[in-house]
């Protein structure tokens, strides 16, 4: 048991001198193609620096008055059509390392709208984190977070749209981050305390 309480210490040790990086995610807020203001446009995947999808990829400006989250663009996980459109990135990452993920997301015309987000090792498509998410809202922002552990060199970020036929979600704001100290030593201590607990049963 001291083994173990002496093992968390260090961690916590270890975790305060780490510093937040900036985001990981390429173009997390859609700003690098040109929209012209209250518009939209589609591009290919290989027009949209970061980002990857086995369709167009729409970006809105203000379109119909609606702001982005973060600057001044977004863009829309379509579901018209056969539905089921995938956004997705891969970056760098440290095995063993704790990452923290942040979006903002909303429905663009009705409640009915749900998508998945998945976590995964690009290299072994082993699914570190994944979660259906069902807006409550339409055309106001909420927002996402969640720490996940990496597994290899390179993690992937995938967000499907799960309703065929409808209008979709909107993303904004998508970043990875390693996370601010402070909330690092809450997640230790938190684990310390279940080993504590586990510890006690034994």
């Amino acid at each position: 048991m001291k083994k173990v309480i002496a093992s968390f210490i260090g961690g916590i040790a270890l975790l305060a001198s780490v510093t937040a990086n900036a985001s990981l995610i390429v173009n997390g807020s859609f700003e690098n193609n040109t929209v012209n203001a209250g518009g939209w446009k589609s591009f290919n995947s290989s027009q949209v620096d970061g980002w990857s999808s086995e369709a167009g990829i729409e970006i809105w400006n203000n379109l119909n008055n609606f702001a982005a989250f973060d600057g001044a663009q977004l863009a829309e996980l379509n579901s018209n059509g056969s539905g089921y459109q995938s956004l997705y990135q891969s970056f760098a990452s440290d095995a063993g390392q704790v990452y923290a993920l942040d979006f903002a997301h909303t429905a663009r015309d009705n409640l009915s709208e749900s998508f998945k987000i998945v976590i995964s090792d690009a290299n072994s498509d082993t699914t570190l984190f994944s979660e259906v998410i069902t807006q409550t809202t339409r055309r106001q922002w909420n927002t996402f977070n969640t720490v996940f552990v990496a597994s290899s060199d390179m993690t992937t970020i995938t967000f499907t749209s799960l309703n065929s036929g409808s209008t979709g979600n909107l993303l904004d704001a998508v970043s990875v981050t390693v996370p601010e100290p402070g909330s690092l030593g809450l997640m230790v201590l938190g684990l310390i305390a279940l080993v504590c607990g586990r510890a006690r049963k034994a």
